[in-house]
């Protein structure tokens, strides 16, 4: 699987999700995993694409457990929805044409 970015920060990663990658049918374009100790991973954020554009999905309370450090996911996640924007805006001048 070629993710198309990844960016990280200490134990976070935003990443690109291969889009044969499916959740109830839809696809999650790129998600934000934290790794821990044991080099196991867990997602703690996911963007899925709407109508609208590409909206930020929380898994459950993750976001606000100890482990995570509030200030490095918001740098991810405002890169991430940055980058996912500026492929909404792509994508919808392209279906326009």
């Amino acid at each position: 699987m070629k993710k198309e970015y990844i960016f990280k920060i200490n134990n976070l990663e935003l990443h690109s999700c291969d889009k044969y990658l499916l959740d109830d049918g839809e696809h999650i374009t790129a998600e934000v995993v934290q790794y821990t100790e044991s080099g196991h991973s867990y997602t703690i954020a996911f963007w899925k694409r709407d109508s609208e554009g590409y909206n930020i999905v929380f898994v459950g309370s993750r976001p606000f457990d100890d482990e995570v450090n509030w200030q490095s996911l918001q740098i991810l996640l405002m890169e991430g929805q940055r980058y996912l924007d500026i492929k909404y805006n792509e994508e919808d001048e392209c279906e326009n044409l």
